[in-house]
């Protein structure tokens, strides 16, 4: 019994060493490749959790999947103050993840700040015009199509063998099959905690179950929590089937009085896929008021590579005006430069108040604001 105490108090000290290196601790990876969709070559100096989910992401939205990490070393992130003004002179630009309590501390020293994840949010209220006038053109033809012609159905269960079943066939494969090396994979215990106050919607098709989103309801919100489909297959997401179960996940919880169906997290990337399906359903977008982390780029030395980075990937950044989108312009001197009206039709989403644009080959920034909120 002795024994057993001792170990327990030695898992508990090891746990506040482990929780105190984290806080003030991180890794430093400088990562070399040429940056996707060009043939420019970068050495980006990534300061961050080694080998994480973000970290992966991260890397496939620099360099697709050729790229060599060149070193990784421990950092002090107060160290990171003084490379965030001068990097090495191998480095390009610095992304860094770091845990929200450091932000202060980086204040006036970061190009632009990011948060890793935004949640997005489904406005139920009014009717179903009013519910059909927030999608986009393309949603809102599909929404229509199918409350008229479905060759699917659904389900809702609480039944332990479906959980089981939607948990190794559904929500794995396709997780793993889906976001690869930036997957975040939960246990098996934790979505069956979700599950014990909640329920799986079910998509049908001949009699098959196809499809699964597993929600919960709190006060006037349903929240989609985790979602998978059988055996992660191409042809069922191929034929639909997560768009279908949208649609039943919006009529369900309309059908139950609600107001809001809380779709969660996604990256604050435009051209990220889980993001863009959810806005083109009308999401809002927001960030947690509990955010545990903010992504920074320090360019001090105006690199191509970073402007190129950025270009080709349009991204939501925390201002003090609020959450703004990030858009840098053709690098053609002859264009013009981007219309308010088209940068709203393809960037728009309640939450977002409008985009900083920067010129390609200039450091000074505007604003456009968002009018109307027409959607493409």
């Amino acid at each position: 019994m002795k024994s057993l105490k001792s170990l327990k108090s030695l898992s508990a000290v090891r746990s506040e060493l482990h929780s105190v290196y984290v806080r003030h601790f991180t890794n430093a990876t400088l990562v070399e490749g040429t940056l996707a969709g060009s043939n420019l070559s970068c050495r980006c100096l990534m300061v961050m959790t080694r080998n994480s989910p973000f970290e992966n992401y991260l890397l496939g939205k620099l360099f697709g999947e050729s790229f060599k990490r060149l070193r990784v070393r421990r950092m002090w992130i107060p160290s990171l103050k003084r490379l965030a003004k001068r990097p090495p002179r191998d480095v390009d630009f610095i992304v860094a993840s770091l845990p929200a309590h450091w932000d202060q501390e980086f204040e006036g020293l970061h190009d632009l700040k990011s948060p890793p994840i935004v949640r997005q949010v489904l406005d139920l209220t009014g009717d179903w015009t009013d519910i059909k006038k927030r999608l986009n053109r393309k949603k809102r033809e599909i929404f229509n199509g199918l409350m008229t012609t479905n060759r699917y159905s659904y389900r809702i269960s609480k039944e332990p063998a479906d959980f089981e079943r939607f948990y190794h066939q559904m929500y794995l494969p396709h997780t793993k099959k889906q976001f690869r090396a930036a997957a975040r994979v939960d246990s098996h215990a934790s979505l069956k905690a979700k599950f014990a106050h909640g329920f799986l919607l079910i998509l049908t098709e001949a009699g098959e179950d196809v499809a699964a989103s597993l929600c919960y309801i709190e006060g006037n919100t349903m929240t989609f929590h985790r979602g998978g489909v059988l055996d992660g297959s191409e042809e069922h997401v191929k034929n639909g089937a997560q768009t279908v179960l949208y649609y039943f996940k919006v009529r369900y919880a309309k059908e139950q009085d609600l107001a809001r169906l809380d779709l969660q997290h996604s990256r604050a990337f435009f051209d990220d896929g889980v993001y863009r399906h959810k806005r083109e359903w009308g999401a809002s977008v927001s960030v947690d008021d509990d955010i545990v982390s903010w992504m920074y780029l320090f360019d001090p030395k105006g690199s191509v590579q970073a402007e190129t980075f950025l270009q080709k990937n349009p991204l939501i950044v925390a201002t003090p005006e609020g959450l703004l989108g990030y858009y840098v312009s053709a690098k053609d001197a002859k264009a013009p430069g981007p219309k308010q009206s088209d940068l709203e039709k393809r960037y728009y989403a309640p939450g977002i108040g409008g985009m900083v644009v920067r010129s390609a080959g200039k450091r000074a920034l505007s604003r456009l604001g968002f009018g109307s909120g027409a959607r493409d």
